[in-house]
């Protein structure tokens, strides 16, 4: 089928799929591979709308962007920002593949939003002064980043050497492990995926700088309470931006 909707609901997930098939991103995602892998969708096809095949697959549009991210990680489609997500090569996963035993992204917020905002707030108090003049020295380099209009992953590093810092000056060594780890790309890949959307273009980095300065100006001041409240608005944001709001409680 050419860039058109999936003409009836889709069958039931194969119960073989993964011992995690209970994951509704991984669903999702198996239910367009299996068109993709039967031919009903083509290498160069467009792949409907999220919202429609939210409602043909019967999930939010949040999870079905979990789904078209973990496919383009695996190189089975495109996302072409602007057009749409177009098949690339379904020969390229199976479904036992260990690729599909990533947290989902919402889960991957919502840890964040948990543990991100309480370091913040432990730096404001426990934070040194020559620490948080390194911390604003990392901003800076950022802001100054922006400017430059320097590649995509270099940027991206000096975002994430800021929540690194946070792990590293909160003072509780398994908090600042657990918070390294959310935002490591190594161990979860789909937020280099996640961040070229977040930082795709100049206005959206300089608006994660400005955020990350909102933060670090309230440890300056050795505000706990605003710092956990900025921290906290910049992760929710992000995530609801990326992937939507169905992961907030």
């Amino acid at each position: 089928m050419r860039s058109g909707q999936f003409p009836e609901r889709p069958e039931p997930p194969a119960a073989s799929f993964s011992k995690r098939s209970g994951r509704r991103f991984v669903v999702a995602a198996q239910h367009v591979l299996d068109r993709i892998q039967t031919g009903r969708l083509a290498p160069g096809d467009r792949l409907p709308p999220d919202r429609t095949l939210a409602v043909d697959l019967e999930v939010s549009r949040a999870t079905v962007r979990e789904a078209l991210l973990a496919l383009e990680l695996l190189g089975v489609v495109e996302i072409r920002h602007g057009s749409g997500v177009y098949v690339v090569d379904p020969a390229k996963v199976t479904r036992d593949s260990d690729a599909w035993f990533v947290p989902t992204t919402s889960a991957l917020f919502e840890a964040r939003a948990t543990i991100e905002p309480k370091l913040a707030q432990m730096c404001a108090v426990r934070m040194s002064t020559a620490d948080i003049r390194a911390m604003s020295a990392s901003v800076s380099r950022a802001r100054a980043a922006v400017t430059r209009e320097v590649e995509f992953t270099e940027f991206a590093e000096l975002q994430v050497e800021f929540h690194r810092m946070l792990a590293d000056h909160c003072g509780s060594p398994l908090l600042a492990d657990t918070a390294r780890s959310l935002v490591s790309a190594e161990e979860h890949p789909l937020w280099v995926l996640l961040n070229q959307q977040a930082i795709g273009s100049p206005e959206l980095r300089m608006q994660q700088v400005a955020e990350h300065a909102a933060v670090l100006g309230h440890i300056k001041k050795r505000e706990p309470g605003a710092a956990r409240a900025a921290m906290h608005r910049h992760v929710t944001d992000l995530g609801c931006t990326l992937v939507g709001s169905d992961w907030i409680s």
